[in-house]
């Protein structure tokens, strides 16, 4: 896990799940994942109660089928420990094109990387 000095970190349940889904994701998708940030209130403000904000950085572009695959997996993990995921999903080459972006800038700023 590298961790970025602005924000806190992830809870250990919360570091434990999204490895978790990590290792499933590159498990059944070979190795397609090459990062998760974890943002938004769940971390910068400890909110056991908000939903888990999730950036993936991808290998490469997914299709809607591909995003839908990997949804399924998240929500499924989510629904088994009463978590709400909301996954986006990027490629690691757009993640760098755009890095500039504010949204992206917000992740990268203030997100956890698993």
């Amino acid at each position: 896990m590298r961790n970025n000095n602005k924000i806190r970190t992830l809870e250990i349940d919360d570091f434990k799940l999204v490895t978790k889904i990590k290792q499933i994701l590159n498990s059944q998708f070979k190795n397609s994942v090459e990062d998760i940030y974890c943002y938004g209130s769940r971390i910068s403000k400890n909110n056991k109660d908000s939903d888990f904000d999730l950036v993936l950085v991808t290998t490469k572009n997914l299709d809607w089928k591909k995003e839908y695959q990997y949804s399924k997996i998240i929500i499924e993990l989510g629904i088994d420990n009463n978590i709400v995921f909301d996954p986006q999903f990027i490629s690691k080459a757009d993640f760098k094109k755009y890095s500039f972006h504010p949204y992206i800038q917000e992740v990268i700023n203030t997100g956890q990387i698993v």
